[in-house]
């Protein structure tokens, strides 16, 4: 694994606006995991690195949503 493309990719994400944030990680990230991974793949991921984290209780309740939106 490249380190120096994944702190790049780190990098361009930190100089994003707060909008622009949202936007990736509650639209791109998602459709990543989806063209590249199982859901339970991707959720395995979440939950490996998020375990006990409030941002899991935050996975769940943005995947109800965009339950509830399509």
């Amino acid at each position: 694994m490249d380190k120096r493309k994944l702190e790049n990719i780190r990098d361009v994400i930190e100089e994003l606006s707060l909008e622009e944030k949202k936007e990736f990680f509650s639209d791109i990230v998602p459709d990543i995991c989806d063209a590249s991974l199982t859901r339970e793949g991707c959720r395995a991921i979440f939950e490996k690195k998020l375990s006990g984290s409030r941002y899991l209780e935050a996975f769940d309740e943005l995947e109800a949503a965009a339950r509830q939106i399509a």
